[in-house]
C-alpha cells in the first residue's frame, strides 16, 4: 500500500479491531531500530512497516516482490530484515542475482545441440549452492532487477503452491519451504499477473523527506569521524605516519575506513557549512524538478 492509503487501512481496523498490541512485530521494530542506529543511517517509521511486513511473509510465501522507486530503500530493508532473522540460533543466507544483465537460456540453462549438452543456468546453480550452505536455515534468493516477463514465466511454478522449478532439460528441482524468492524492483510494468499473483507485494513508498535521511546519515559519519580524531589532529592521510599511541591509531583505522575523498570532509566546521549548504539548496531544487515532471518534462 502506498503512504496515503494505509493510514485509511489503520483507521479501518483500530475501527474493527481496537488498538492491539502485537509484542513480535514490537520485538521486530527494536531489532530494526537498533539494526539502523548501528549502521550510521537515520531511522525511519515507514521503512521499518515495511521491514515487519518483509518478515512476516517470509516464513509463509515462496515469492515476495519488493517495490519502490530508486533511492527510497528497498536494500535497506532487506538488509535489515536479514539482520534481524539472523539474530539467534537462526541463520540467513542471501544470494543475489540480476537477472537483467544475462538471456533467459544463461539464466535457467539451454540446451547446446552442437555438443548435444545441457549447461545449467546460473539461477539453478546459484540455488543449489544457497540451500547447501545455508544449513538447514532460511535461504533468500534476490532478483536484483527489472521484474520481466521474459524471464519470470519461466519461474511461475517455483512461485506456485507446487514449488517446483521446471527447466528445460526436463529436471524438476524442488524448492523447499525455507527457500524465498525476494524480487527488488522499481515497478510492476512489465510483470505478467501470473507472476504478480503468486507473491507478496510490499511496495516502499517514496518519503518526501528521504534526502533529509541521507544527508543526516552522512552527516553522521563524519561527526563520527570528528569525534575519532584526537584534538589538534588535522591530518587526513591515512598513510601519515603518526605516533604510536592508541588514540591516534584509533583516528588512522576512522579515516582509513571511509571511501576516498570523504576522508578530507572529517571536521566540524566543515559538516556544519555542509548541512547549512545543503537544506538551503536542495529543497528548492527538488520543488523545481517536482514542477518540471508535472509539466511533462524530461528531467
Amino acid at each position: 500500500l502506498a503512504g496515503a492509503d494505509q493510514v485509511w487501512l489503520a483507521q479501518l481496523l483500530e475501527d474493527v479491531f481496537g488498538q492491539v498490541r502485537v509484542p513480535a512485530l514490537e520485538q521486530t521494530a527494536d531489532k530494526f531500530e537498533a539494526f539502523i542506529h548501528e549502521q550510521g543511517l537515520v531511522f525511519c517509521e515507514t521503512q521499518c512497516d515495511k521491514a515487519q511486513h518483509v518478515t512476516r511473509a517470509i516464513p509463509v510465501e515462496q515469492g515476495i516482490i519488493l517495490a519502490g522507486p530508486r533511492g527510497s530503500g528497498k536494500s535497506t530493508v532487506l538488509r535489515a530484515v536479514v539482520h534481524c532473522l539472523s539474530e539467534g540460533e537462526q541463520k540467513v543466507a542471501v544470494a543475489r542475482i540480476n537477472p537483467q544483465v544475462m538471456t533467459v537460456s544463461q539464466l535457467f540453462g539451454a540446451f547446446d545441440d552442437s555438443k548435444m549438452s545441457w549447461t545449467e543456468g546460473y539461477l539453478p546453480a546459484t540455488m543449489r549452492a544457497l540451500l547447501r550452505d545455508s544449513h538447514n536455515g532460511l535461504a533468500l534468493l534476490v532478483l536484483d532487477g527489472q521484474v520481466d516477463v521474459t524471464w519470470t514465466e519461466s519461474l511461475n511454478s517455483a512461485l506456485d503452491a507446487s514449488r517446483v522449478l521446471c527447466l528445460a532439460s526436463g529436471e524438476r528441482i524442488v524448492c523447499p519451504e525455507r527457500l524465498t524468492f525476494v524480487m527488488e524492483t522499481e515497478d510492476l510494468a512489465h510483470a505478467s499477473p501470473a507472476t504478480v499473483s503468486r507473491c507478496v507485494v510490499v511496495y516502499v513508498d517514496t518519503n518526501p523527506t528521504a534526502w533529509e535521511h541521507i544527508l543526516q546519515a552522512e552527516l553522521n559519519t563524519m561527526q563520527l569521524l570528528t569525534l575519532s580524531l584526537p584534538a589538534g589532529d588535522t591530518s587526513t592521510d591515512p598513510s601519515a605516519s603518526a605516533p604510536s599511541t592508541t588514540a591516534t591509531a584509533s583516528a588512522s583505522a576512522a579515516v582509513a575506513s571511509l571511501p576516498a575523498g570523504k576522508a578530507a570532509w572529517g571536521h566540524s566546521s566543515t559538516v556544519e557549512l555542509l548541512a547549512s549548504l545543503a537544506r538551503s539548496v536542495f529543497p528548492p531544487a527538488f520543488a523545481f524538478l517536482h514542477r518540471q515532471r508535472g509539466q511533462g518534462v524530461a528531467v
